[in-house]
Parts: structure tokens; sequence; C-alpha cells
């Protein structure tokens, strides 16, 4: 059995990555002896996972990492993967890239770590160029707000990554096709983001057991709309409460939860519901576990997921929500345009939103084919697509593709340094007998080398 290193946040962190991870180790430890790796400031929860891992911390990881066949990296765009970046950096692996933008990440890298706004400004330049470099010191250099704050997903950070990896998994085909434009060589593959189990729809007894079990009143012609995760600027959620608010005013009947912590940026959010006098119909859960997490979607009637700015992060709240066939209200954006208009109602992002997300609101409450026809295809692309079964094995075959072709990327002379090399070797004539001492091997095994390293791109990847 091949042998894993296993970069993540774990529980008790307050991490979607981290819940994802939890759930996909039981898949991946049927295939893969899996050690884990953490940072140094907490202890792993789950006892699940302390039972059937070894978990080190990082800095333990330089003395093993010879006994392990690859390393893998969960890599997401908060501080809980600073750490993980420069391991990955140091250590190339598989990176699974749940955020397609990293930009806030390695801002606080640069900006805290190293106190180098230099070091930003050229970091900024190899990932995005001349052009971008000169913005960013611009706006710098006027007090303004940083690339990262107000344009990440086009300006994503996450060249240096693809650059130092030896795979990328990511979960969606925008993130994908534009990790692709860099033409680094490097294998991509698309995985679905799993729904955190099997798709399975949800009957009306299991919903109002879950609700009583929480106390959620909801009278018999009311709707239930639930926002889930960590509440930031980006969840739209100013807009969300300004459109119910509307809805209701309008004589609807529904209520609204905020399932997940509140960011110190939206802490004015609840006088906003006291001076709109909703109160009665607009909760705030706080932060909840997984399994809480859980119960809330099965309680609900409808799902709001808006993102701006976006990260081009895949929404494991939608994927949840879809696999339980939860008619869901997404912008329209990033990763969400790959939905169809059909299975999720789409609103924009801009001057319009709020007017958009309020007819959204009222056509669910109003429209009942509309509504069951969501729940079908919504449920249908669940299954289809995720399964976290079928999505463990495609990992876990990727892994398996990327074990065999890292045997010919062992010496990163070969992979860094190809095509200058050959270039030199032919434009001045260089003998054979220097390129061993630069390499270790004659000529033709250099050669040879690079021949089965395309081979298995071809063969080990489908291309």
């Amino acid at each position: 059995m091949k042998k894993i290193a296993f970069f993540t946040p774990l529980h008790p962190l307050k991490s979607g990555i981290a819940d994802y991870a939890e759930e996909m180790l039981p898949y991946i430890k049927n295939r893969f002896q899996v050690d884990l790796f953490i940072d140094s400031d907490y202890e792993a929860s789950e006892e699940v996972t302390k039972k059937n891992h070894d978990i080190y911390i990082f800095e333990d990881f330089v003395k093993l990492r010879e006994s392990y066949d690859v390393v893998i990296y969960q890599m997401g765009n908060n501080n809980y993967h600073e750490k993980i970046y420069e391991y990955l950096v140091r250590y190339p692996g598989i990176v699974v890239l749940h955020d397609y933008a990293i930009h806030h990440l390695i801002a606080h890298i640069f900006y805290n770590n190293y106190k180098s706004d230099v070091k930003y400004f050229d970091e900024v330049l190899f990932n995005h160029g001349e052009e971008a470099k000169n913005i960013a010191y611009k706006r710098a250099c006027n007090g303004e707000m940083g690339l990262w704050e107000t344009d990440a997903v086009n300006y994503p950070m996450n060249k240096r990554i693809l650059s130092k990896s030896i795979s990328l998994i990511t979960f969606s085909e925008f993130s994908k096709q534009n990790l692709e434009s860099y033409n680094l060589g490097v294998p991509i593959k698309r995985i679905y983001l799993h729904c955190g189990g099997e798709p399975k729809l949800v009957t009306e007894n299991e919903k109002n057991m879950v609700r009583k079990k929480y106390g959620i009143e909801i009278d018999s012609d009311e709707y239930l709309f639930c926002v889930f995760g960590f509440v930031t600027p980006s969840k739209r959620p100013y807009s969300i409460i300004e459109a119910f608010s509307r809805v209701i005013d309008s004589g609807k009947k529904a209520k609204l939860i905020f399932v997940g912590e509140v960011h110190d940026a939206c802490k004015d959010l609840k006088t906003m519901v006291d001076k709109k006098k909703l109160t009665k119909r607009v909760k705030f859960t706080g932060f909840t576990d997984i399994d809480t997490f859980k119960d809330y979607l099965i309680a609900s009637d409808f799902c709001i997921s808006l993102r701006y700015p976006t990260m081009g992060e895949t929404s494991g709240v939608l994927m949840r929500a879809l696999s339980m066939g939860k008619p869901s209200i997404v912008t329209n954006i990033g990763t969400f345009k790959e939905f169809s208009d059909e299975m999720v109602i789409k609103i924009s992002y801009k001057s319009t939103e709020i007017d958009e997300l309020e007819k959204a609101i009222t056509k669910l409450i109003s429209d009942k084919n509309l509504v069951e026809n969501m729940k079908k295809l919504s449920y249908e692309y669940a299954q289809k697509y995720l399964s976290i079964e079928d999505t463990a094995n495609d990992f876990c075959d990727f892994v398996e593709d990327t074990i065999k072709y890292k045997n010919v990327l062992d010496n990163e002379y070969y992979r860094y340094f190809k095509t200058s090399i050959l270039n030199f070797t032919a434009n001045y004539d260089v003998p054979g007998n220097v390129l061993e001492n630069i390499f270790d091997c004659n000529y033709e095994t250099f050669e040879k080398i690079f021949d089965e390293r395309e081979n298995y791109e071809n063969t080990c990847f489908g291309k």
C-alpha cells in the first residue's frame, strides 16, 4: 500500500476544508496509508481520525519525508494554510486547490510575516507580470485598497503554487481552465466537490423532526430560508436582509436563519434586523459543528448562497444543498455559472442585486412547479456527480496516477530546466560529458527520462 503525507487543517478548527478532509479520509485510507500533518498550535479532536491515522506536526515532515510516495496539500485562502503553503513550495506534491484565488493569504504572508512590500511586489510580478506589479505598487503608495481586496479573482496569485506542484486537483472547470492558461505543463484534474455523503432527498417528516429538535417554529404556510457558513460581507448578508424585508413587507410569510459565525465586519447585522422589525423572522445561530450544520440544511426549505467578491471557490454548502434537493439562489459569478439556470436561480452581483434577490425569494415562495423542478434537477445532478464515494475514487485514482508520474520527476533539474538545458546544448554544441557532470547521467539517459515523462503525461492523465 502506497504511503501518503496529507497536510490539512482538521477539527476543531472552524474550517470547511477541515470538514472536507475529515469526511474524505475514511475513503482515502482504504487505498493508501495516510499520515496527517497539522499545525502545532492545536490537537485533532475527531476520535475516528485519531484512531485511523498517525498525526504529526508540520515540522516533523522534514525528517519523515523520504518515507512517503507523495505529499498532498489541502490549500485554501486563509491563515490555516500559511505553513502548508510554505511546505508545498519547498516540497512539491499534489495540491488540492480549494480556492482559486489565494491573494489574501499571499498578501498576509509577505506583509505580516516577511514585513516586506518589496517581496510582495516581486511575487505579484512572478504571478501576473509587470503591469500588475505597477498597479499594486501605485495602490500601496496612494494608500488604496490592495488587489486582494478588490480584484482577487483576476489576480489570484496561484501561479507559484501551480509551478511547484507535481499535479493539482481543482473542483471546477472555471479554475481548471484558468490554471491551464499558465501553460506550465502541470497535470490538472477537475474532481467534483463531494456533498458530504451520498445524495438523499429530505422527507417532510425528517424536516419537521429536525425543526422540532432545534425549536424552529415554522407555520404550515411559512417557508424557511437559510444562509450557511462564516457570515462575511462577501456572503452579501446586508443585501439578503434588505431583500427579505421587502418580501415580508409584501405580505409573504417566511423566516431566515444565518447558520454560522458572524464576522466582526458584519456585527451590525442584528441592529439592521432590529430596525426592520424582523427579530421574530431573522435568527443567527453562531458557529455550529458540522452535524448541526447538516441538521439546519435538512430543516431548510431553500438556501441562499451568494458570493461577491468571489475567490473562485466551489461552494461546499451548495453541493450539500443540491444533494438534498434544496432549491438555491446563487450569484451569477465564477464557479456558480457552471450550474444550469433551471437547477439554481442566479442573480446579479451588481446594482440590481437586491431587486433580483427579492424576485427570486418571492418566486420560490409562490411557484410550486418551479420548486419541484429545481428539486428534481438538483438531486439528479448530485446523484451523477457529488457522491462522496465516487469523488473519493476519482481522487484516489488521480493520486495513484501522480505517484507513477512522479517517478520520472524526482530530480527537479529535469522538471524545471529541461527546455533551457536542451536549447543550450543545441545552440552551443555542448559535449555529453558536460551534461553528465550536471545531471549525473549521460545525455541519452537525460533524453530518455523526458520521453518517459511525456508518455506518463499522455497515459497516466488521459491526455
